[in-house]
């Protein structure tokens, strides 16, 4: 159901007698951009909160175009479908009044049929809620009443003769006020200007305190011209004056406000609420109608928005952790998901057909319907479980958003992450040829039921093992091992990089040791993400300032061997060898070197990379490298750009 100003009245209205049944109401939303410049595109680098301080910008620059709701309820035991599809736009008096587009994002919403015309000439208007109470307040504050912040002085002798005029006027007028039916005569003074009618209002609160002036247009009038009328009233029909006009008042300022009745129904209701990496879907919801600017931080952030929605499901990052769905599109992942078996039908509820057989992706509503299919499905499925609740994916990013305040924002990742500074020019080879040995020792000593112990004692014990012919002894011949599963490395930038381990191996002090000590032909501190990200949240804590982060950055470029041999505390500890190597471990940096001489699709790449290096800098970003791209068996890595690009993830 298309929502307009034409006939919001009435669908407001429906929405709010079939809200508090609802089971769940899913929600999506299309803006006019979502990415100012570079400095707000998302980076496999941010921390959460580097995050955050990017999107509220972002939600404070940008507006909504439509907001997407879509009821479901439970009808003789099956899910029923109600879609909204709401076209807002701000009060021309609100404060986010102005309008700001980006031209791919226009582009976009043209392509896939956005009714420009519909959304600009029949938009709802809506203010903040924050903006809405503080207006209310002020309607009390009678504007022809108020005492003046400072008094008008009459200089011209026309006005002083107009304002003589008119309140001898008044005082002729006064001594048969009281003789009308009801008490109440008026006086209507000649037409002026707002200035004279403002000096007029401060002489007559200071010399006839009991009548009361209203600026006002005559029945015959225009709206637009005001005279002053002079008004003499019993209390009792001042006060029933004065609330009258508030009630105009009131009803002005509702209409105004507009979707904000929208957004309080849905608070109030408090239902669980369902979105497709709805990160942004939430902080645009809470910055046009609760309140901007957005929190200052995200803690602050979360905790408001865990008391607006204590129950969120973000379908797209309850995909991701089932690990059965290649693809996560909004689109793709529905269409998977009600061809699963076993997964009941969602039909639309009688007079919500207009999206019964259509196909109107990247509209609010449309989009949201899909949405809350889709949270059907993985409930039905098994797969929206209990600790998936609050939490929301976030793209290009190795943290999950939770959004109760009292939970820990997990990692993305099953295995453990190490993060990698290095200050010379490093490729993916080298540090796939730095990690992978490690790995692989780890497997094979796991697969043996043993200890593992670093590379080095790994290849002492091979090469040291006596072949044994199967034919001899099929029985304890030995099989080969499979192959370890292969380190992937996330680019963050030039200097840094996260490498992601395999399920199930552990680094150990010993190893972070042998990691970093082997990682000094190229300038390399490793630590565990968990010390990463607390050294990034200490830099970004209020006093640490600019100093901090000079003095963290130059000690980790200037001592890397230092820092890495560095005892390290690894969250969760569990030692994959505490014994001491058989063996001593190889130089890895002969490794390197081998590896980019004896790989001609390699060497060429570094060749070019090092031609280039002057002009590369930070501009240049990598894709994160899968096994396919760089692995340990030699294959030459190849460099995948990651897209510049910002637009919302379906």
């Amino acid at each position: 159901m298309d929502v307009t100003r034409e006939n919001f009245s009435a669908a407001v209205d429906t929405l709010e007698a079939l809200l508090p049944t609802a089971e769940f109401v899913a929600i999506d939303e299309e803006m006019t951009g979502i990415m100012l410049d570079k400095s707000t595109a998302p980076h496999a680098g941010d921390t959460l909160e580097t995050r955050y301080q990017k999107m509220k910008r972002v939600t404070h620059e940008f507006n909504l175009i439509q907001v997407g709701m879509c009821l479901y309820h439970r009808e003789e035991g099956k899910l029923v479908a109600r879609p909204f599809n709401f076209y807002v736009l701000p009060d021309a008096k609100s404060a986010c009044a102005r309008l700001t587009m980006h031209v791919s994002t226009a582009e976009f919403h043209k392509t896939n049929g956005l009714n420009f015309n519909t959304w600009l000439c029949q938009g709802i208007p809506f203010l903040s809620s924050a903006e809405f109470d503080a207006l209310e307040s002020k309607l009390d504050d009678d504007a022809d009443e108020a005492a003046p912040a400072s008094r008008i002085e009459l200089t011209r002798p026309a006005d002083k003769q107009f304002v003589a005029n008119a309140l001898a006027s008044i005082a002729a007028w006064l001594p048969g006020s009281s003789e009308g039916e009801g008490g109440m005569y008026e006086l209507v003074l000649p037409e002026c200007n707002a200035f004279l009618r403002k000096a007029l209002f401060e002489l007559l609160q200071q010399q006839y305190p009991e009548l009361t002036a209203e600026s006002r247009a005559l029945p015959e009038a225009p709206e637009w011209k005001k005279q002053l009328v002079i008004v003499r009233l019993s209390e009792e029909e001042r006060a029933a004056r004065k609330a009258e006009r508030r009630a105009a008042k009131l009803e002005k300022l509702r209409e105004r406000a507009g979707f904000l009745r929208v957004w309080r129904l849905l608070t109030a209701a408090r239902k669980p609420i369902v979105g497709h990496n709805l990160t942004y879907d939430l902080l645009f919801l809470m910055s046009h109608f609760h309140r901007s600017p957005l929190p200052s931080t995200l803690a602050e952030c979360k905790a408001t928005l865990h008391e607006l929605f204590p129950l969120v499901w973000d379908t797209k990052l309850v995909a991701m952790q089932s690990g059965r769905y290649a693809d996560t599109m909004l689109a793709k992942l529905h269409e998977a998901l009600v061809s699963s078996a076993g997964v009941s039908a969602v039909p639309l509820a009688a007079g919500f057909e207009s999206y019964e057989g259509a196909e109107r992706c990247h509209e609010a509503g449309y989009d949201a319907y899909l949405t809350g299919v889709a949270h059907a499905a993985l409930v039905q499925l098994g797969h929206a479980t209990a600790e998936r609740c609050n939490l929301c994916y976030m793209m290009r990013s190795l943290s999950i958003l939770n959004l109760d305040p009292a939970g820990e924002d997990p990692s993305t990742e099953s295995g453990l992450v190490l993060h990698l500074s290095f200050n010379l020019l490093t490729t993916t080879a080298d540090l796939m040829a730095l990690m992978q040995p490690l790995v692989k020792s780890a497997t094979l000593w796991a697969a043996a039921g043993m200890p593992a112990v670093p590379a080095a004692a790994a290849a002492a014990a091979a090469a040291a093992a006596v072949p044994v012919d199967p034919a001899d002894s099929p029985a304890t011949a030995p099989r080969a091992a499979p192959p370890p599963p292969a380190v992937s490395i996330r680019w963050i930038d030039d200097h840094s990089a996260f490498a992601v381990l395999p399920e199930g191996v552990v680094m150990g002090a010993s190893e972070m040791r042998l990691i970093n000590d082997q990682g000094s032909s190229l300038g390399m501190r490793a630590q565990t993400f968990g010390q990463w990200r607390q050294g990034q949240v200490d830099l970004e804590a209020p006093g640490a300032g600019r100093q901090g982060q000079v003095d963290l950055v130059a000690q980790a470029a200037a001592a890397p061997a230092a820092a890495a041999r560095a005892p390290l505390a690894v969250e969760g500890a569990v030692t994959l060898s505490q014994a001491p190597s058989q063996a001593p471990p190889p130089d890895l940096r002969e490794v390197i070197s081998a590896s980019k001489l004896a790989k001609s699709p390699l060497g060429r790449s570094l060749k070019e990379t090092a031609e280039q290096g002057a002009s590369r800098g930070a501009k240049r970003s990598r894709a994160d490298a899968s096994p396919a791209a760089a692995s340990s068996d030699g294959e030459a890595p190849r460099r995948l750009l990651r897209s510049g690009s910002a637009s919302k993830i379906p």
